[in-house]
C-alpha cells in the first residue's frame, strides 16, 4: 500500500480527492462515492508495513477495534461507519463519514488568543453528550484521549469526536488498563498505570482540555498538580470551580457522570448575559458573537477562524 494519488479508484468504487491527514502508519483521504451521488467520505487506511513486525499486533488490534467500535454508534457527534475493509493490501481500512470542519488545536493556534468562556462552553457541553452517550454503552467506552486536536467543530457550531484509536470497552474487575495509553498532560492520572480508566477518567480530560482553551497553558506543564482555575485565569468563579472538580486527582472526587458535569455547565452559561446580536441553535451551537461583560474580543471572531481555515484548506 503505497501514497494514494488524487483520482485514484479505490475498492473499485471510492475516487481519492486529497489527503486530510498523514502519520507514521497510514494516512485520512477525502474520497468521493459516485454510487450515492458523488457524495464526499473519509478514507482512514493503516498500513502495516509501516509498523515494525514486533508491534504489528498491537497496532493492527487498536485498529480494528477502532472501526468495530465506530460502526456501531449512533451519535450526531459521532462519525457514522459505512465499510471496512479488513486485510487490504498488506493493511487495514474503513469508510467514514467526512467532517466537514477543523480541529479545535488549529482554532486555537489561529486565534491569536485564549477562547472565552462563552466560547468554550458550548463546545464543552456537547462534549459532555458525547461522552454520555458513550459511557452509556454496554459496557461503557471510555475515549481515554480527550483533546483539541481530536475534537472538530463545523461552521455550524457542531463538535464531533475523531480519531478513535485508543477508546476501550470498560471491564469491571481489572485492576489497571492493560496498556498505558494516552497523550501526556491531557489523560488523567490512572492512565499511567495506575488503575483503569473509568467514566471519570474523560470528565479529567474535559477539565484539561477546557483548561488549555480558556488560559493558554500546556496541561502537561502543572504535573497533575493544578492550582485552582480562578489563579490562572478562568472565569467566572463558578466555571473555575466546575473546573477545579473535574481535575482532582482522587477518581471518586471528580464528577460522578458527565450528565452531572454537563448540569453544571449548563448552570454556568445560563449565567452569562448575551447581548442582542447572540444567535443560538439549540444546545452548544452559539454562534458566539457577543462580548461578555470582560469586553469586546478585538474583533476576532472564533467563527472567523473557523471559515477561513476551511477555505485555506481547501
Amino acid at each position: 500500500m503505497s501514497a494514494r494519488r488524487p483520482g485514484e479508484i479505490v475498492f473499485s468504487r471510492y475516487e481519492v480527492v486529497r489527503e486530510l491527514g498523514k502519520g507514521a502508519m497510514g494516512a485520512v483521504y477525502l474520497a468521493r462515492d459516485p454510487r450515492l451521488g458523488g457524495s464526499l467520505w473519509a478514507l482512514k487506511e493503516l498500513e502495516l508495513t509501516l509498523v515494525l513486525e514486533s508491534d504489528r499486533p498491537e497496532v493492527e488490534a487498536l485498529f480494528q477495534r477502532e472501526m468495530h467500535l465506530l460502526s456501531g454508534f449512533q451519535h450526531p457527534g459521532i462519525p457514522r461507519v459505512l465499510h471496512i475493509y479488513d486485510k487490504v493490501d498488506e493493511g487495514l481500512a474503513f469508510i467514514m463519514e467526512w467532517v466537514d470542519g477543523v480541529a479545535l488545536d488549529d482554532v486555537q493556534h489561529n486565534l491569536g488568543r485564549t477562547f472565552l468562556a462563552h466560547e468554550a462552553l458550548p463546545i464543552a457541553m456537547q462534549v459532555c453528550e458525547v461522552l454520555n452517550y458513550l459511557h452509556h454503552q454496554t459496557p461503557p467506552v471510555i475515549f481515554r484521549d480527550l483533546k483539541p486536536s481530536n475534537l472538530m467543530i463545523t461552521p455550524a457550531g457542531r463538535i464531533f469526536f475523531i480519531d478513535f484509536g485508543i477508546a476501550r470497552r470498560h471491564r469491571p474487575g481489572l485492576t489497571k488498563d492493560t496498556q498505558e495509553l494516552g497523550t501526556p498532560g491531557y489523560c488523567a492520572p490512572e492512565q499511567y498505570g495506575h488503575g483503569q480508566t473509568v467514566p471519570q477518567s474523560d470528565i479529567y480530560a474535559v477539565g484539561t482540555t477546557l483548561l488549555h482553551l480558556l488560559t493558554g497553558r500546556d496541561p502537561q506543564g502543572f504535573n497533575f498538580l493544578f492550582p485552582p482555575s480562578r489563579e490562572v485565569g478562568v472565569e467566572p468563579e463558578s466555571l473555575s470551580l466546575v473546573l477545579d472538580r473535574c481535575l482532582k486527582i482522587k477518581v471518586d472526587e471528580r464528577y460522578p457522570s458527565a450528565a452531572a458535569l454537563l448540569h453544571d455547565l449548563e448552570s454556568v452559561w445560563s449565567q452569562i448575559t448575551p447581548t442582542p446580536d447572540t444567535a443560538t441553535q439549540g444546545l452548544g451551537l452559539a454562534r458566539l458573537r457577543y462580548h461578555p461583560k470582560g469586553g469586546p474580543s478585538n474583533g476576532k471572531s472564533l467563527w472567523d477562524i473557523v471559515r477561513g481555515l476551511m477555505r485555506l484548506w481547501r
